[in-house]
């Protein structure tokens, strides 16, 4: 097993001045892994390597954030992307079976009112990739099952005692 991940946080009035309350935030990762296939049985298992179980071979969260302390205002997009994970290992010449990449775009805006009262919108999986698990075979993909969990949105109100 072996990656590197990079990570980048800045401001962007680097910019421009007018983009002051902006910053993003970002970090992408790249992971190898592999593991040997032992073939005890003598069964010409194919591949004779694979990846970890449940390890992605890529991961990507990056926001988009805007934050003004005066006006109580903060508001951020974020995406999260992953590559295929090994889900179920297949034996005895079946295929091993994958949980598909997948990408998630999420948005929050809140709103302070005097010192006590927040108000915080929310939408999230604004793209509603599918779940998806399937395995290759002779160039076929077979597809064990697929959903979308839909686009959920949210409104919450807080008030704090102090």
């Amino acid at each position: 097993l072996f990656g590197v991940e990079f990570e980048i946080r800045k401001n962007l009035d680097i910019i421009s001045p007018l983009l002051k309350n902006f910053k993003i935030n970002t970090n992408v990762s790249f992971i190898q892994s592999s593991s040997d296939v032992f073939d005890e049985l003598g069964l010409g298992l194919d591949p004779e390597s694979r990846p970890f179980e449940g390890q992605a071979s890529y991961i990507l969260n990056t926001s988009l954030i805007y934050t003004n302390v005066d006006k109580g205002l903060d508001a951020a997009v974020s995406l999260n992307t992953t590559g295929d994970k090994l889900a179920i290992i297949g034996n005895q010449g079946n295929p091993d079976v994958y949980d598909r990449g997948r990408s998630q775009l999420d948005f929050t805006l809140s709103k302070r009112f005097g010192r006590n009262i927040n108000v915080r919108l929310a939408a999230r999986n604004l793209l509603n990739s599918a779940y998806r698990q399937s395995s290759e075979f002779k160039d076929n993909e077979f597809v064990y099952y697929e959903y979308k969990r839909g686009i959920t949105y949210s409104l919450g109100v807080s008030y704090t005692i102090r």
